[in-house]
């Protein structure tokens, strides 16, 4: 069995290593076509530079500068050689490959003539990003099971994941539209002392998709750096809520202690949200894409509570739900890719 493994291992290992050396020799087999397609040229046998560098080409055996310069030497050799018809069909090639590539004074006139003719426009964004949320509550309306007149203090805790992945599709030069979804998880606090009686302790976590829909307007951009600002509304989907409770009792006459355990509030919790929302970022290029860095506030629309569940909650720790809607402000980092699509200029 041994014996077979290590067989096995020496065979793969033999065919990538000869696969390697066949890719890296047929490289510099095509590095050469490259340096005698150009001398072709130079000497005016522009007919030939086609059939000697299109194979490399087509089997992407080009480094990137390669690629830049085949692409640029075969057009202007198509364009001299009176085949307009593949050229333009080579150029839309090169800038399907080559996007963000600018023309510069070194470059054929034809080439440069040619390359003016086309437009690439960003067809769509693809965004990752991952960060965190500091959860506020608003609408809340104190329930209180204390006959005299409780202590209440609410409290959020900063850190709490939120990630998800965002599609966005340019309309104008300045507005786009996108659509997301994204994993949240949001958590608050609730002090409650009730006076010559105890301490009432409770804490709360929900786990939600959430899916934004968003107008962006690119607001500046400067050197490579963009400023945007987004608004929109969405739907939330609660997937699990948990609690824990604690009662600390005050007065040495009334009870004892309750140490809380973990708690499923599902069934008191509404199982979806609307909300609104609005943000500021701003993305740095990159090839191919951006880096960015964005503030994003959440209104939660609805009351959290469906209702207020009896039972150890109340008897045992002395709590009862106040009403209350969920809201987030959030700070992510991103990655956004890029996809070009070039096309002949109107009129051109």
């Amino acid at each position: 069995m041994l014996k077979g493994v290590g067989l096995l291992y020496k065979a793969v290992t033999l065919i990538f290593v000869s696969t390697t050396i066949a890719v890296s020799g047929y490289s510099q087999e095509c590095a050469l076509k490259l340096q005698d397609a150009q001398a072709q040229f130079d000497r005016g046998k522009v007919e030939l530079v086609a059939g000697m560098i299109t194979p490399c080409l087509n089997s992407g055996s080009f480094s990137r500068e390669e690629s830049l310069t085949a692409y640029k030497l075969l057009i202007q050799s198509l364009l001299l050689d009176d085949k307009q018809a593949m050229a333009e069909e080579y150029m839309l090639e090169f800038l399907s490959r080559h996007p963000e590539y600018s023309v510069t004074a070194a470059d054929y006139s034809g080439f440069v003539y040619l390359r003016n003719k086309y437009e690439v426009r960003q067809s769509c964004l693809i965004s990752l990003f991952l960060g965190t949320n500091y959860t506020f509550l608003t609408g809340r309306n104190h329930r209180s099971l204390s006959s005299l007149e409780p202590d209440i203090n609410y409290s959020r805790e900063p850190l709490n994941l939120y990630a998800g992945t965002e599609v966005t599709i340019p309309v104008r030069s300045l507005f786009s539209l996108s659509a997301g979804i994204s994993y949240s998880s949001v958590a608050f606090n609730y002090n409650e002392h009730m006076m010559n009686f105890g301490m009432v302790t409770y804490r709360e976590s929900q786990n939600r998709i959430e899916i934004p829909l968003s107008v962006v307007w690119n607001a500046a951009d400067y050197r490579g750096v963009r400023l945007y600002v987004r608004g929109g509304a969405g739907y939330a989907m609660n997937l699990k809520t948990d609690s824990k409770a604690s009662f600390i009792t005050t007065d040495i006459n009334n009870g004892f202690n309750r140490t809380g355990e973990n708690l499923n509030r599902n069934s008191s919790r509404i199982r979806s949200d609307l909300f609104i929302h609005a943000g500021l970022g701003g993305m740095i290029k990159i090839p191919h894409g951006y880096i960015s860095a964005e503030i994003r506030t959440l209104f939660g629309l609805r009351n959290q509570v469906v209702r207020s569940e009896p039972g150890n909650l109340e008897y045992y720790y002395f709590y009862t739900d106040d009403s209350f809607r969920v809201n987030t402000t959030g700070l992510t980092i991103g990655y956004t890719y890029i996809f070009y699509k070039p096309s002949r200029r109107s009129g051109s």
